[in-house]
């Protein structure tokens, strides 16, 4: 029934000349209703064919809602497909043209309460920060060509540049969906050292403690990574003192995540990072 489904929008999707003026809303619920399929199959790939072709025709602007809901909707397509990295492509020219947040600083009266609304719209929530980050999860930029994988790294590098400008005090939830989502990144390409160093900045305004689950799926996220680069090490530095200040208790799969993804790390940050999970785990004893 499912794949009767998709033929036939694929095949509604391909016909010719038909005007496609959807708004933000139908862009990113179309998207959205992709965060199950795999690109692995043929008929997902022709129905994201079409798909980019609608986006492409589209005069929509996407506000922050449809950025993150249309992001999100990628989780399970992989960017080795032309037509995921042709969509991408498509979404990138959409998040490039939808409005920034604006400043409310100096601003007064209804100039100020102007831009409060205009930032309703377009200003992204910690939520649709996790969200848009989480559609990434199954796509890599772990090789050393940057044009390779242009399209993923322009995609995180303009995803930063929003979540810069957003003031969202992001939870542990969203950050730990965010960093686990780069788990197939290279953090030598500029675009992947960016997007880490605002996540870096998230990290240390987060009040909210850390549960194990977020733990492990942060370090998790950071597994191929090496920590000699500064943003890298940045982050499981400000990781290791959420842990360290924290009551958390780890479970066994938390364990297992939060050790992987000290693989890379340097030998005394790993150590010290180990000392500090032990005493979250009561079985984990170190050995001298």
């Amino acid at each position: 029934v499912v794949w009767k489904v998709i033929r036939e929008l694929t095949a509604d999707l391909s016909v010719p000349n038909r005007d496609w003026s959807w708004d933000a809303h139908r862009i990113a619920s179309a998207l959205l209703g992709l965060k199950c399929m795999f690109s692995k199959q043929v008929r997902v790939r022709k129905l994201v064919s079409g798909l980019t072709s609608v986006v492409k025709t589209s005069n929509a602007t996407l506000n922050a809602q449809a950025i993150a809901n249309a992001f999100y909707g990628l989780q399970n397509l992989q960017n080795l497909h032309p037509e995921t990295r042709g969509l991408l492509a498509a979404l990138n020219e959409k998040l490039r043209a939808s409005p920034r947040t604006k400043s409310l600083e100096g601003l007064e009266g209804a100039n100020l309460e102007l831009a409060k609304l205009h930032n309703v719209q377009y200003e992204l929530t910690d939520q649709n920060i996790g969200n848009a980050l989480w559609g990434f999860k199954k796509m890599q930029a772990d090789g050393s060509d940057p044009q390779e994988y242009h399209e993923v790294l322009e995609s995180l590098e303009l995803l930063a540049e929003r979540i810069d400008e957003s003031t969202a005090q992001m939870s542990p939830r969203h950050i730990a969906n965010g960093l686990y989502a780069m788990q197939h990144m290279n953090p030598r390409h500029p675009q992947v050292q960016k997007l880490l160093f605002v996540l870096s900045t998230k990290i240390q305004l987060c009040s909210q403690p850390f549960t194990g689950l977020d733990l492990g799926m942060s370090l998790f996220g950071l597994r191929l990574m090496d920590s000699s680069i500064m943003e890298v090490r940045l982050i499981l530095l400000l990781l290791l003192q959420k842990a360290n200040f924290s009551h958390m208790k780890l479970t066994e799969p938390e364990l297992n995540m939060s050790i992987m993804g000290l693989v890379n790390a340097t030998p005394w940050l790993r150590d010290w990072f180990l000392k500090v999970i032990a005493e979250k785990h009561p079985g984990m004893k170190l050995v001298d």
